[in-house]
């Protein structure tokens, strides 16, 4: 079983060092998946807004202004 770990350390390590030679390109992806971060927390907070407004909601009519 030790040498799976090595084996799996090693291939880690040669990721890393060809990332570093394909600096752009891993940036790219850096940004992407920030990117896609950004757009779920955004679609969580639309979610969590729509759950609150439909939970507010009476099927009632009520005057909002008295005279």
């Amino acid at each position: 079983m030790k040498v799976f770990g090595g084996i799996f350390i090693f291939i880690f390590i040669l990721l890393i060092i060809s990332s570093v030679c394909m600096l752009d390109a891993t940036f790219a992806a850096l940004v992407d998946f920030l990117f896609m971060a950004y757009n779920m927390y955004c679609w969580l907070c639309v979610l969590s807004q729509y759950q609150i407004i439909l939970e507010m909601q009476s099927p009632n009519i009520e005057m909002l202004i008295e005279e």
